[in-house]
Order: structure tokens, then C-alpha cells, then sequence
């Protein structure tokens, strides 16, 4: 230890900005002693020694650290940045763990993306809770990153495949309403179908029989839901039958709701089985406002 005031006249000395010192204070130093620092303090060779004041526990030798881990770096006010590090067994633990999310990542390289999605979503979860070095941190993300990008292509290219699916079952859905020259097209369109696809077929329907209102369905099994889409011409809204009154009758047979606008609604639901149930009730529905 050292007086404070002759501590603070050591060339070059570092301290942390705002940092309360106690009085004597501990000078740490690699090269000169600290008995010549405090003995000729203003000397210019000094500039180029680490010198600082004591900011916590120091150790004889690097070797009783065992290993170091940097866990944490953040600003902590303009121009100043902190770093927190482990060492000992705190420090292998944070290492290790970074290892095995390193390793839950390469399996999951080789995973179908439709299980890839629920484990990206557990490892991006640890990686954000769990103590791992900072330099794990930065490579997990970056092949989290990249194995994300593949599920969503992986997404993507499915539901190109069933827009596609469901232009085609709409075009025979509205081949059939033709023929039969139904009021009203309430149909179940198969599994798995988003939002973007029902309306896709929906205006399949429409583009063939423009004054036929439109409401379809798609249950999906695996996700535990069923969307609901319906459109209606003005014609048909004339007489009574709106889309978000059309979407709030059905929804609830599927245990769900929605709504929208007298030309536009959708809604989803939970109760997948109740799908075909929900088609039938939607046509009973319109047929009756519309005859």
C-alpha cells in the first residue's frame, strides 16, 4: 500500500474514472517495484510500465487463474466499456457449456427442418440465459443465424408448394359450384394451407365464378389449428352476407374467432376435427342469406 497522493503523482499510473480510492491504496505494477514508483513517482520512464491501482483481487501467478473466460462486455458510459471474466472452475464451466451448444448446433445441421425449428428455438434460448465466453457467444449466433435462414427456406419452398396445391383443388372447387350453380362455395381446402394460400384460392374461385362468395378452410393436425378465409363479392354483401359475419359464425365451431371487413375476414381455430363441420354450417349459412 501506498499514501493516495504520492500513488497519484506516478506517471502513467491507471485508475478507474470515478473510482473511490482508499487512502493507503494498492499499486500494482509488472516491471518496476512499487518502491521505486513511490520513490521517484514524476519519473518519465514510468509512461511505458502497467501501473494501476488495485480494482480487486490479484494473484501471485497467471497459473492459480487455471482458465479465463470472458462473459460479459458492455458499455457502461460514453467511452467507457467493462468486461467481466471468469477464472477457476467458473471459467471452465462457462467453456463448456459454450462447447455443447457448439455440438447441439452441428447435430442440428442435419436435422429435417421441421424439427430443426423447435430446437434452433431451445439453443437460441440457452445461449441467451446460459454463462458461456463471449467469443462462444458471437459463433453460436452466426450458425444459429445460418440454420434459421434454412428453416425459413425450408418454409418458404413449402408453402410455395401449397399455394400451388391449392390453386389447383380451388379450380375444381369452382369447376364443381359451376356446374351445380351453387350460391356459395364453403369448403374445406386440406391440410396445412397459411393465410396467403387460402386467399390465393379464394380468388381462383372468384376469378371463375365472380359473384360467388368464398370461405375456406385449411385444418393442420401437426400445429394444432385451422384457419379460416372468406371473401365476398358486392352482390352478395348487398343482400346480407357479410365476410366478417360469415368468419364469426363458423369460428367458433372450431373453437376460435375472427373477423373483418362486410368484403374481406378470417379467422383460425383450435379444434382441427370440427374442420368439415365448420365447411357445412358456413354453407347452411350463406345459402339461407342468400336464397
Amino acid at each position: 500500500p501506498a499514501s493516495l497522493n504520492v500513488a497519484r503523482q506516478i506517471a502513467g499510473v491507471r485508475a478507474v474514472f470515478g473510482e473511490a480510492y482508499p487512502d493507503p491504496v494498492r499499486v500494482v505494477s509488472i516491471g518496476p517495484s512499487v518502491d521505486d514508483l513511490i520513490a521517484n513517482p514524476e519519473k518519465p520512464e514510468w509512461q511505458s510500465a502497467p501501473v494501476e491501482f488495485c480494482g480487486g483481487t490479484h494473484l501471485p501467478s497467471t497459473g492459480e487463474a487455471q482458465t479465463f473466460a470472458i462473459v460479459t462486455e458492455e458499455g457502461v458510459a460514453k467511452g467507457v466499456r467493462r468486461i467481466v471474466a471468469l477464472t477457476g472452475v467458473p471459467a471452465t464451466a462457462a467453456i463448456e457449456a459454450g462447447r455443447n451448444l457448439e455440438a447441439r448446433l452441428a447435430a442440428a445441421a442435419v436435422t429435417e427442418p421441421d424439427d430443426l425449428a423447435a430446437e434452433l428455438a431451445e439453443v437460441g434460448a440457452e445461449i441467451d440465459q446460459l454463462t458461456i465466453p463471449v467469443s462462444h457467444k458471437a459463433k453460436l449466433r452466426e450458425k444459429l443465424a445460418s440454420l434459421q435462414d434454412r428453416v425459413k427456406a425450408a418454409r418458404k419452398a413449402h408453402a410455395a408448394r401449397g399455394a400451388a396445391e391449392a390453386a389447383a383443388q380451388a379450380a375444381k372447387i369452382a369447376d364443381k359450384a359451376a356446374m351445380n350453380s351453387d350460391r356459395a362455395v364453403a369448403a374445406n381446402l386440406g391440410e396445412g394451407h397459411d393465410h396467403g394460400a387460402l386467399q390465393a384460392a379464394a380468388k381462383t374461385i372468384q376469378s371463375k365464378c365472380p359473384d360467388i362468395p368464398v370461405l375456406l378452410l385449411s385444418p393442420d393436425p401437426a400445429e394444432g389449428k385451422v384457419l379460416l378465409l372468406a371473401l365476398v363479392p358486392d352482390a352478395a354483401v348487398k343482400k346480407g352476407l357479410k365476410a366478417g359475419d360469415w368468419i364469426r359464425h363458423v369460428a367458433p365451431i372450431v373453437d376460435g374467432k375472427g373477423g373483418g371487413k362486410p368484403a374481406m375476414a378470417q379467422g383460425a381455430g383450435t379444434k382441427v376435427e370440427a374442420a368439415e363441420d365448420a365447411a357445412r354450417a358456413a354453407h347452411l349459412f350463406a345459402d339461407k342469406l342468400l336464397s
